[in-house]
């Protein structure tokens, strides 16, 4: 399950409630057993000590009211002498071989129970005296604060549950507006329309400003784009012409039997090819055109294509290429995707070698190029998808470094991905997926 902020921040502070709760529940369990204790205790010391009326000393002669209390306010009362002979009261047997002790509070365990036990010395004459005993069973009395105990260990788990409830919907409703932002930026990201702007609170708080902050920063980027794509734009179309003009001319001197121009007409054309690849990146936020298409016979076609550049370098395109593959997407777009694939095997592989192209459709459509040339450095890896960024293999001078860049930006008009697996001097694997 997918921990959101929202279930992170009901999660902390429900720990935090609850060991609150836990703390205030178990402080007040024990103030009242403190309290409780103290009760039991001084009622037990005022009930011994209150029953001493009841005894009378006159002629060196000890008697007893037959009023004397024996059970006062759940305090069981006795009389024992120097023996420890019950004389007077009810205290069990258990109980008589406890010894006394003046003004002391014990606590002892009979059974299952805890007792509290305080003893009182009467002394009438050197030689006569008595021992009163009171008991009282520990927690016994019952107050406001037991039944609020027992109330809250029911109410507290509901309460606890109720607060939680309605705090993940606050906390919710709280973050919706980050939830917002998110969905916005996502919008912009895939319509790739930077002239989009995020929603704005109308309070203003952190989050709003955050909004304008990004706004702003959409807005620089924007600006950004437009200047190198306006750049990229003019030097292609102020380059065409020129270059188009060496190139016919050329083409003409090498009619009339001047060959020495056939090395300016090479580079007349690659130019020609570099400046018409500035004009598509140039165009990289166009929208493309999409439609569906037969993918399968659009990839053969472009293999049988390709074939023919191969063949001057003796290099072999195998294919294995599943039929009737239909996707949704732009014809030309992927076309081109192809053909700087292969174009870039083609370029880097030993003479005499052998390319394999792949197209199958498993839970996703998968296009496999995979060559035996030169291969890369994880270092050339990183740039592999650069603008103009060239390997640094004995074809360096072949190529504008705009192919892949051209390729990637494909890839993702259709919301697919790429994979580079390389090494020096093994060969290069990539893996489309749409």
């Amino acid at each position: 399950m997918k921990l959101t902020i929202t279930r992170r921040l009901t999660l902390f502070y429900c720990v935090i409630l609850s060991i609150f709760l836990t703390v205030v529940e178990g402080s007040l369990y024990f103030i009242h057993e403190y309290v409780d204790d103290a009760n039991t205790k001084l009622s037990l010391s005022s009930s011994v000590m209150n029953s001493v009326e009841y005894i009378h000393y006159e002629n060196e002669v000890i008697s007893l009211d037959n009023a004397f209390p024996t059970y006062v306010g759940g305090t069981l009362l006795g009389i024992f002498n120097e023996e420890g002979r019950r004389i007077k009261g009810n205290i069990p047997v258990s109980f008589f071989s406890i010894s006394f002790k003046e003004g002391t509070y014990q606590l002892k365990k009979v059974d299952k129970d805890y007792y509290i036990i305080y003893d009182h010395h009467l002394i009438f004459s050197h030689s006569q005296s008595l021992w009163i005993r009171g008991i009282a069973i520990r927690g016994s009395r019952t107050s406001l604060m037991t039944h609020y105990l027992r109330i809250a260990s029911l109410i507290l788990p509901v309460l606890l549950i109720a607060i939680l409830w309605m705090g993940y919907f606050m906390t919710k409703r709280a973050l919706m507006p980050i939830v917002d932002i998110s969905k916005d930026v996502s919008s912009i990201r895939k319509v790739d329309d930077l002239s989009k702007r995020l929603r704005v609170g109308e309070v203003e708080d952190e989050l709003s400003q955050l909004s304008y902050e990004i706004n702003e920063m959409l807005g620089e980027i924007e600006a950004s784009f437009i200047h190198e794509k306006q750049f990229y734009g003019d030097v292609s179309h102020e380059l065409k012409t020129p270059v188009a003009i060496i190139q016919t001319e050329c083409e003409s001197l090498m009619e009339d039997g001047h060959e020495e121009v056939e090395r300016i007409h090479e580079q007349a054309i690659k130019m020609g090819r570099i400046i018409n690849q500035m004009l598509l990146l140039s165009r990289t936020h166009h929208k493309i055109e999409k439609e569906e298409i037969d993918l399968s016979l659009l990839f053969l076609s472009e293999v049988e294509q390709m074939r023919e550049i191969a063949d001057k370098k003796e290099i072999v395109i195998n294919s294995d290429i599943e039929e009737g593959i239909l996707y949704y997407g732009d014809e030309v777009m992927l076309m081109r995707m192809l053909m700087n694939l292969l174009d870039n095997a083609i370029k880097y592989q030993e003479e005499k070698g052998v390319i394999n192209v792949r197209l199958y459709k498993d839970k996703e459509i998968v296009l496999i190029v995979e060559d035996q040339g030169i291969g890369m450095s994880d270092e050339e890896k990183q740039h592999f998808f650069d603008r103009f960024y060239r390997g640094k293999g004995r074809y360096l001078s072949e190529g504008s470094g705009m192919g892949m860049a051209i390729v990637k930006w494909i890839i993702e008009k259709h919301q697919g991905s790429i994979e580079v697996e390389s090494s020096l001097g093994k060969g290069t694997k990539i893996t489309v997926k749409l």
